[in-house]
């Protein structure tokens, strides 16, 4: 029987489970926290992280009390509706609200996982992943007695997620600022609650986390929050359950930092701008791509990007091209992230099994160059937007549907609509809890109460 290892027991890890399960491997996943959940975990306390954070290949130690926190907040509540994230013959409760706050989605994958928990090797600490001959070696510690252990595999899936290397960018003057005022920079992966806020703060960025912490911040700091962003967000934020006179007066959106001037704690913009007195900056900047278990296998077969924003040499962005034997879960940015999981993994287990067959090595690396010529050499390789990630999805699970297996449910055009239309379903959503208090459950619901005029 051939063997399946995966790094990582967060929510990508355990749907992979079943799929390859399905399909006749032995699976063994590493996740070094206690319990399952991954992301979704929530903790109060979290790491100290280097500022700027531009090393890829860095790791994050645990918390001061040996837990390793996640970038969770505590009032999160998701931008992807509740029937967009559920994976196959596993539906959300229908009576919990239809964007979901992080204890409904962490209780999902609870529940999920149950029957799966016994494949997992909890408290389990990944040092090194590496392939000296034909097979991959991992080795790993167990993190209550230290022990290491050394196991092999036919097969290794990377399922350890998109969110656990901050990135912060190197601007003049933040190291100095960083180390004059302690505590005043952080990245959003630190971020817990607004209520330690207070006076002048940046928020850098203006992706979903972005949007969440300046508005939740704008409960406690000076008004308004400052947010530095380089051009409009394609997401809704909950400031949108405000009126425009009241965004007005709590977030003002400015252009891009120049440089920190540490000497009288101001923040001067590139258009010349200068914003005196911040107390705090909050990076929400997004992440690196970090694999620090496999920098060895690196050093003779490059798998990260020079910049550390993308996986190189990758086929479908999921299947590394000169061996196909390494699989990267879930690596792309702007995407249902349980759903590609659990189609990726049902694919990937139909190439290992040899009743899906590959290109050739030219064709497959094609593939990724002609993904790096459109894309570029950041962190938009990895970007799935619009309507990209359901032709994704729908590409995969219709091989997938020709041979015997796990069938990953059909991507509907009823899911299509709700994916083309998340960001005016989330605005109505907002709208209505703004207006009324109520979060609502479902489309149909939003329409009852007079929300999603236009919706069709």
């Amino acid at each position: 029987m051939k063997r399946v290892g995966i790094i990582g027991g967060g929510p990508s890890g355990i749907i992979a489970i079943r799929c390859f399960l399905s399909s006749g491997f032995d699976v063994v996943v590493f996740e070094r926290r206690r319990t399952a959940g991954g992301l979704w975990n929530y903790t109060a306390e979290s790491c100290k992280i280097p500022c700027p954070s531009t090393d890829p290949w860095c790791s994050l130690p645990a918390t001061a009390s040996g837990n390793w926190d996640s970038a969770m907040y505590d009032s999160l509540d998701t931008n992807i509706p509740k029937q967009l994230m559920d994976v196959t013959d596993f539906p959300f409760d229908e009576r919990i609200p239809m964007f979901p706050e992080r204890q409904d989605v962490l209780e999902y994958m609870n529940a999920f996982a149950e029957p799966y928990l016994k494949y997992v090797r909890f408290n389990t600490l990944v040092e090194s992943v590496d392939k000296p001959k034909d097979k991959w070696v991992v080795v790993s510690k167990d993190l209550d007695s230290g022990k290491l252990s050394t196991s092999e595999f036919d097969y290794i899936v990377v399922a350890s997620g998109n969110y656990d290397m901050p990135y912060i960018p190197e601007f003049e003057g933040l190291k100095e600022w960083n180390e004059k005022y302690p505590g005043s920079v952080l990245h959003s992966r630190s971020y817990r609650s607004p209520d330690t806020f207070y006076g002048k703060t940046i928020v850098v960025g203006n992706s979903a986390s972005g949007l969440d912490i300046s508005y939740q911040i704008s409960n406690y700091a000076e008004l308004p929050v400052i947010r530095s962003i380089r051009s409009e967000s394609r997401l809704p934020g909950p400031e949108f359950c405000l009126t425009p006179e009241e965004r007005a007066a709590r977030i003002r959106d400015v252009g891009v930092i120049k440089r920190f001037d540490y000497t009288n704690r101001s923040v001067v913009l590139a258009d010349g701008e200068v914003i005196e007195n911040v107390q705090f900056v909050v990076f929400a900047t997004g992440y690196l791509k970090n694999i620090p278990f496999l920098q060895n296998y690196h050093c003779t077969h490059p798998l990260i990007s020079a910049n550390g924003t993308h996986f190189t040499n990758i086929y479908k962005q999921l299947l590394n091209v000169d061996d196909p034997s390494l699989a990267f879960l879930a690596a792309q940015r702007f995407i249902l992230p349980m759903r590609i999981a659990e189609v990726q993994s049902a694919w990937l287990a139909r190439v290992w099994n040899g009743d899906i067959t590959l290109p050739q090595h030219d064709v497959m690396l094609k593939d990724y160059n002609d993904r790096l010529e459109a894309q570029g050499d950041g962190k938009e390789f990895h970007d799935l937007k619009k309507l990209e990630d359901v032709q994704y999805y729908r590409e995969l699970q219709s091989d997938c549907a020709t041979t015997e297996g796990f069938q990953p449910k059909p991507f509907t055009d009823e899911d299509a609509n709700l994916r083309a239309n998340v960001k005016m379903v989330k605005t109505a959503y907002l709208d209505r809890y703004r207006e009324e208090g109520v979060k609502s459950t479902s489309i149909e619901e939003l329409m009852q109460a007079g929300y999603l005029k236009d919706y069709q």
